[in-house]
C-alpha cells in the first residue's frame, strides 16, 4: 500500500471509530465539543492560496487539560499506558511527569504538573500532508482527534483546544507580500479583527491596483469572537508562520 492510500485508510479508520463511539454509551471524561473544527477548514483559513509557496513544516493537534490526582512517586506510563494502548498507541517513553506514545502518523504526549494533566494528539504536516488534507474525502475533525485520545476516567477535563500550525516559504518576497496581505484582507473582511496592524502596513490598495505595502518582517495577532479563535501570523522575508488556535470545549 503506498503512502497516499495508507494515509487515507488511517483517516477512514479514525472516522469509523468516531461513528462507533457516538453510537455507544459515552465513556467517563468524554466531552461533547461546543466548537468543533476540521483540519481542511482550518487550512483554508490560514492558507487559502497555495500557489507560489512551499510548505516546510507544521502540525494539526488537539490538546486537553484536566485535573488528575496520582499517588506520590507514580509514573505516568503506569497510569496512562493501558488507556493509550487501548486506542492503538505504543508507549515510547514515560516518567513521573512526562509520557509519550505513537500510532503513526499520530503522536501522543502527556505532561503532569502537580494535579494538572495535559494530553495532546498531533499529526505532523509537510507539503504532501497538506495536499492530502485538502484532497481526502474523509475530513480530519477535532472530534475525530478527541475520540483518539485515551480515556482517563479519573481525570476531570478543564479545557480542550484545536490547533493548526503551518510554516511556508514563498518563491519571492513579493509573493509573500501578496499571500499575507490576501490572508489578512480576507479575514478582516469577515469576523476577524487584528490587535494592531504593524507599522508599514498600508491600509488600502495602491493606485495601480496592487496590494498595499506590507512590512518585510512583522508579527500580527487576529482574534474572532464567535466561535472564539486566535490566529498568529509571523512574516520574515519570504518565510511565513501562521497558527490557528480554537477552543473546542468548554
Amino acid at each position: 500500500m503506498n503512502g497516499r492510500f495508507a494515509w487515507l485508510a488511517i483517516l477512514f479508520a479514525l472516522s469509523g471509530c468516531a461513528r462507533c463511539a457516538s453510537q455507544s454509551a459515552p465513556d467517563a471524561g468524554r466531552l461533547r465539543q461546543k466548537n468543533p473544527l476540521d483540519a481542511r477548514t482550518a487550512l483554508l483559513t490560514v492558507f487559502p492560496e497555495v500557489r507560489g509557496a512551499f510548505v516546510t513544516g507544521g502540525f494539526v493537534s488537539l490538546t486537553r487539560e484536566s485535573t488528575l490526582s496520582l499517588p506520590e512517586g507514580s509514573l505516568l506510563a503506569d497510569t496512562l499506558g493501558a488507556a493509550a494502548s487501548a486506542k492503538g498507541f505504543t508507549v515510547t517513553d514515560g516518567g513521573a511527569t512526562d509520557f509519550s506514545a505513537a500510532r503513526p502518523p499520530f503522536a501522543l504526549s502527556a505532561r503532569r504538573d502537580a494535579d494538572r494533566l495535559t494530553v495532546a494528539i498531533r499529526l505532523p504536516l509537510d507539503g504532501e500532508g497538506v495536499g492530502r488534507l485538502y484532497q481526502s474525502p474523509t475530513p480530519l475533525t477535532s472530534e475525530t482527534l478527541a475520540d483518539s485520545l485515551p480515556d482517563f476516567p479519573a481525570a476531570r477535563p478543564l479545557s480542550e483546544r484545536f490547533q493548526l500550525s503551518l510554516d511556508y516559504v514563498a518563491v519571492r518576497e513579493s509573493r509573500a507580500d501578496f499571500l499575507v496581505r490576501q490572508l489578512v484582507d480576507m479575514l478582516t473582511a469577515g469576523r476577524w479583527a487584528p490587535s494592531e496592524l504593524p507599522r508599514g502596513w498600508e491600509p488600502g490598495r495602491r493606485p495601480d491596483g496592487g496590494v498595499g505595502g506590507v512590512p518585510p518582517k512583522f508579527a500580527l495577532t487576529l482574534t474572532r469572537g464567535d466561535p472564539a479563535a486566535e490566529l498568529q501570523l509571523d512574516r520574515d522575508g519570504a518565510r511565513v508562520h501562521v497558527e490557528l488556535r480554537q477552543p473546542t470545549w468548554p
